[in-house]
């Protein structure tokens, strides 16, 4: 009512001389004998500012005293509004400590993920999702995937990365992907993730998709071979195809002098030879070969050609001492 409210010119005149008084003393002024003596200049700004507020229309004042606030100049509620869009000046936007409670818990509690690991990066960077974005992404993949718990729970143990990518962005295309071009059905690609659940943090436009048509040209495949040496060798789809699949195919092309027939056929016949090492595996084998049987890479060749499952075979512990027994039992 008019009668509880104090006048213009009154309210007026108190207001600015306590903001005076107050600005005064936070910057170094001082009042001598009712007057301003002014020590510093730095805060004049501030007093134009504060002191200017308080004379605008009383009507101004009772239409914005409960959402401005007079000291810094912001409108609580443009502020309340805009609070998730909010930055800090410097740095990043502190994340709400109980998103982060909630995520950590679901992660140990409901899916097993070992405390000690909470702090890598990969998992930090996770923990920051708006609470229930885990849990659905998770039984997004358990649907999907048709995986029971302990499936999803390994499959997370070691690629926890997985839950960072958006579903429909990301991970859904990149299922639908693999189905398509390489005629997978549910149970196929079932089987596909969870022999290489690192599939799921490829791209597919930066990984997959040139991976597969490398082979597909490099081999000349058709659709129900590339099946079959994905199926076989599923790890293949997380490989490098400049730094690995290509010098491999390359040396293996020149070694053993195959023509592009001859090089499909070992492929299809063992597919895991694709993963295997170049200089940890494959060359010192086929030169164990030709030194071992004195053999000369004509011959060494054939032999691959025919039996490509060799290449699998470890020196120590199957050749080598197959080879002993035959000397020993043939009198050799």
């Amino acid at each position: 009512s008019t009668q509880d409210r104090p006048s213009a010119s009154g309210n007026t005149t108190k207001f600015s001389s306590v903001l005076c008084h107050y600005v005064l003393a936070i910057s170094g002024q001082e009042m001598v004998k009712g007057r301003m003596k002014i020590t510093s200049f730095c805060c004049f700004p501030w007093l134009l500012f504060v002191v200017g507020s308080a004379f605008q229309p009383s009507s101004y004042h009772a239409s914005h005293r409960a959402n401005f606030s007079p000291l810094i100049g912001i409108q609580r509620h443009h502020y309340r509004q805009h609070r998730s869009s909010w930055k800090p000046l410097f740095g990043r936007p502190l994340t709400d400590a109980s998103i982060i409670a909630s995520n950590k818990n679901y992660l140990i509690e409901t899916l097993g993920f070992p405390e000690d690991k909470m702090l890598h990066p990969r998992t930090t960077k996770i923990l920051t999702l708006e609470i229930g974005v885990l849990e659905e992404r998770v039984n997004w993949l358990k649907e999907r995937l048709k995986l029971n718990d302990n499936e999803i729970k390994k499959i997370l143990s070691n690629h926890i990365n997985t839950l960072g990518f958006n579903i429909e962005d990301n991970i859904k295309p990149k299922l639908d992907y693999l189905q398509q071009v390489v005629n997978l059905d549910d149970k196929s690609l079932r089987k596909l993730i969870l022999a290489a659940p690192s599939i799921l943090a490829c791209s597919t436009e930066d990984n997959i998709e040139p991976k597969l048509e490398y082979l597909q040209e490099k081999l000349l495949l058709d659709e129900k071979s590339l099946q079959k040496i994905i199926m076989t060798a599923p790890s293949i789809l997380t490989m490098s195809t400049e730094d690995n699949l290509e010098p491999k195919l390359e040396y293996l092309q020149q070694k053993l002098n195959l023509d592009g027939k001859s090089m499909r056929k070992i492929i299809l016949t063992n597919s895991k030879i694709l993963t295997f090492s170049t200089e940890d595996n494959l060359e010192p084998k086929l030169d164990w070969l030709l030194q071992r049987l004195n053999l000369d890479d004509a011959a060494v060749s054939k032999m691959i050609q025919q039996l490509p499952t060799v290449l699998g075979y470890s020196i120590s512990d199957k050749m080598e001492p197959t080879l002993l027994w035959l000397q020993k039992r043939l009198d050799l």
